[in-house]
């Protein structure tokens, strides 16, 4: 989706109260890692990439990424910039291999794409939603 209009729903969303701790998903663990493309190194920046996408997907020469950790370790919560085209796709990606639906990333790859909308808690989608107004800029 065009990541302007991601990032204007995310804004509307937090101006609403959506990001406040009352919602917090804190039955679970509440605590979770977060890669932003921008801390890492180019080796590492690749490697994750690959991680991420398929093979045939196009995320431009300079595509920005937050992956956030997941209570399931089974699981990971994924924002993608394409920061040319200035759009942006929102995924769960799963080391499940009794899951379904999702769909192969990439030939032997251990991490296969959640085939249904994110599930993503309010911690995980505020850190989304500051990392997009980041990547915007």
């Amino acid at each position: 989706m065009p990541a302007i209009i991601a990032r204007d729903m995310l804004l509307e969303m937090d101006s609403l109260g959506g990001f406040d701790e009352q919602y917090f998903d804190l039955r679970r663990r509440p605590n979770f890692a977060v890669t932003n493309s921008t801390d890492l190194g180019h080796v590492r920046r690749d490697y994750v990439l690959e991680e991420i996408t398929a093979e045939e997907e196009n995320w431009g020469d300079s595509p920005q990424f937050l992956v956030c950790s997941d209570p399931s370790s089974y699981w990971k919560k994924v924002m993608l910039v394409d920061t040319n085209r200035q759009m942006v796709m929102f995924r769960s990606i799963t080391l499940d291999p009794l899951y379904k639906p999702k769909k192969t990333i990439r030939n032997g790859a251990d991490w296969w794409l959640d085939n249904s909308m994110i599930d993503a808690n309010v911690q995980q989608m505020g850190a989304m939603s500051d990392a997009l107004e980041t990547f915007l800029r």
